[in-house]
């Protein structure tokens, strides 16, 4: 089962820093997750959030400012909110990655800007609660992994991923259970479980045979 640091290891270190992303490499993990939205001047930034309110020290949305300004901004405990290409270059051979696409209308965007880091794609996974985006970035480049990101599973959703080659299914826990995901493995999709962050609900991921878990505490992987 992959131990997924969520944003990082964020219970830790603020979530979708390079701090954050250091701890969980440290803590050897299998794959870092974060997420990525577009600054106004078009730059590709690391941060969940629509907005620069609960993560940072500042105040609006992240499209309305530009990169030199949200780089002013502090993070938590000093750290910065990084650029896409600062996050690969931390965290490039050193474990797997997820990119969640948190943005709708960026998917091409990242196809451009993961160009230059072809040596990697082997090692990157692309998600989105958005079909839309994931549809979009798989055209330009089937050859890598999507996941599709659902707080439920649907009748439509399951029509919709059935037009991609879906690598995995990441799903909230409290839908996730043993029918389900022997369902799922027989159509040969992994299924990923978010958000786990205790020892107890690690091992009831474990015994429903989950291929991974996304937690903002790696560390329960070694209590």
């Amino acid at each position: 089962m992959l131990n997924i640091a969520h944003r990082g290891a964020s219970a830790d270190k603020p979530e979708n820093t390079l701090a954050s992303f250091q701890k969980a490499i440290d803590l050897n993990v299998d794959m870092i997750e974060f997420d990525l939205r577009c600054s106004k001047d078009g730059k590709l930034v690391v941060i969940h959030d629509g907005t620069v309110n609960r993560t940072t020290n500042g105040r609006g949305k992240v499209c309305n400012k530009d990169l030199d300004q949200l780089k002013l901004l502090n993070a938590g405990e000093g750290e910065v909110i990084p650029t896409l290409e600062e996050a690969l270059a931390l965290i490039g051979g050193r474990c797997l990655i997820n990119i969640e696409i948190a943005e709708r209308g960026i998917a091409k965007h990242l196809v451009e800007a993961l160009q230059p880091f072809y040596y990697m794609w082997d090692s990157i996974v692309i998600s989105s609660f958005s079909f839309k985006e994931l549809k979009i970035f798989y055209y330009y480049m089937p050859t890598m992994k999507v996941s599709y990101l659902s707080e439920e599973l649907t009748v439509r959703s399951m029509k919709e991923i059935s037009q991609l080659s879906i690598y995995s299914l990441n799903l909230n826990k409290e839908i996730v259970d043993e029918d389900l995901v022997k369902w799922l493995h027989s159509m040969f999709f992994k299924v990923f479980a978010f958000t786990v962050n205790s020892p107890q609900e690690l091992q009831q991921m474990r015994n429903l045979n989950i291929d991974g878990v996304f937690t903002d505490r790696p560390d329960i992987f070694h209590i």
